[in-house]
């Protein structure tokens, strides 16, 4: 909570000493990127990005960057910086030289030009507005190797050796060499023997410096927000906030019993439409909470295989269903080995994280009643919340039941994989405000329905 609270303090110190020194300075640096052209090298192996700068403010009194940031999905990293120090009206061209070997063949690569982004010029501010450019560049498809097919201006010739190899009685003759059967097999062994050692070197290398997938503790962006009268309606419907774990009704109806649910949806109403999932984590739990020892979270690529389903929904019937079943086995697979007949009947949670961008997405409560067999929308707002950055978080809470009383080990952990298949699709079916209940050939299973999933923030 301190380092929360000194963080908070620090950005506001710092904010509060960028706009006092902007209010107080109206002739102050203003860098302008007025232009960012790209050309490639004749052989096609190096990209030229040449960006134009232009100082038209006052004098800069200290050195600030020149940053080339490649956008690559949610990842933004630097690839390229260049000190910069303008004078008043003083424009500059500067060149930066990228190898073309490094991004994929055919690829479209984005890249972001940010000049002069520090105290003086706040990102976001007014005054930095015209400090960031972006350009798309096209990787030609020869990655860089500059084919003769793709520069035709190019000189290129690959020259072509032709090694003799013969085979006698005992003995093969390789150019000017002669080698015995027995020199030849060992030599072959040899060759074979480095490229597995190589092969294992650079597979140790891998894992040591492979960084395990993380899960860590957080805390909703409404989780900060100070307490409400609960007699109030805003304060009834803070209080519900922290019962609403995923944007599905799968309890049992029994008349005037309520539900809430909780909805990540983008501006324009859809659902999980530029949210994007982070993390993934599976469980077991018993009544003293989580069992840390069964704890599975999912790697990075499971989770690209979920948001490359949520990307398919609209584009044909099913064809999320593929990704989302590749995904599936795979957070599978390593929670089997822990389950025997001494745990597998403990239930298990299925903890999704998701990000999204703030003033693209919201967050909608929904409280539902049930009345007559039938779920009644009741009520239904948008949270207060606090927000630092430009990221809001969210999470959904899913409950699967353990090993029932009719199952043995086998059948259990293929009903397993059955319910966590199901509970994915129901997460990403399209839907719009106002509850919908699953089509008739996606009815919930008696193993996913009426079970109270522990809170875990």
């Amino acid at each position: 909570m301190r380092r929360l609270i000194g963080i908070l303090v620090s950005f506001f110190i710092l904010g509060t000493i960028g706009i006092v020194a902007q209010e107080s300075q109206p002739n102050v640096r203003d860098y302008v990127i007025t232009s960012v052209d790209r050309s490639f090298s004749d052989d096609g192996a190096e990209l030229y990005l040449d960006v134009s700068i232009e100082n038209q403010g006052s004098d800069a009194l200290s050195e600030s960057d020149l940053n080339v940031i490649l956008l690559d999905g949610e990842e933004e990293r630097i690839i390229a910086s260049e000190p910069l120090q303008l004078n008043a009206d003083e424009p500059i061209t500067q060149r930066f030289i990228l190898r073309v070997e490094d991004f994929s063949p055919g690829s479209v690569q984005v890249f972001q030009i940010e000049a002069g982004i520090d105290l003086y010029e706040l990102d976001g501010s007014p005054l930095a507005e015209d400090n960031i450019a972006q350009i798309s560049v096209e990787i030609p498809a020869s990655g860089g190797r500059g084919s003769a097919a793709n520069f035709p201006d190019a000189d290129f010739v690959i020259p072509v050796v032709n090694i003799p190899i013969t085979f006698g009685d005992g003995e093969t003759i390789i150019g000017d060499t002669t080698l015995t059967n027995t020199e030849l097999a060992l030599y072959a062994g040899g060759v074979v023997l480095a490229i597995v050692v190589l092969g294992i070197i650079l597979l140790v290398i891998r894992l040591l410096f492979r960084k395990p997938p993380r899960f860590e503790a957080w805390q909703p962006p409404y989780a900060g927000v100070p307490h409400i009268d609960p007699n109030s309606t805003s304060g009834r419907r803070q209080a519900w906030q922290g019962h609403a774990q995923n944007g599905s009704i799968l309890a049992a109806c029994s008349d005037n019993s309520l539900h809430p649910i909780k909805l990540l949806m983008s501006m324009d109403q859809m659902s999980l439409d530029g949210w994007q999932i982070t993390a993934m984590r599976l469980s077991q739990y018993d009544m003293y909470g989580r069992v840390a020892r069964s704890q599975v979270i999912a790697a990075q690529k499971t989770i690209k295989l979920i948001n490359r389903a949520i990307q398919r929904r609209g584009n044909k019937p099913d064809a999320h269903i593929k990704p989302l079943r590749s995904a599936t086995r795979q957070l599978i697979k390593p929670l089997r080995k822990n389950l025997d007949k001494r745990n597998a009947m403990l239930p298990i949670a299925m903890d999704v994280r998701f990000a999204g961008r703030h003033g693209e997405v919201r967050i909608l409560f929904e409280l539902y009643q049930c009345q007559g067999k039938q779920w009644q929308l009741i009520d239904s707002w948008e949270p207060e919340m606090t927000v630092i950055g430009r990221n809001i978080q969210e999470s959904y809470t899913y409950t699967i039941h353990g090993m029932g009383a009719g199952e043995d080990l086998k059948s259990y952990r293929s009903r397993l994989e059955d319910d966590l298949l199901w509970l994915l699709t129901e997460m990403l079916r399209p839907r719009q405000p106002g509850y919908s209940a699953p089509v008739e050939d996606n009815v919930p299973p008696d193993t996913l329905t009426d079970m109270k999933p522990i809170v875990d923030f």
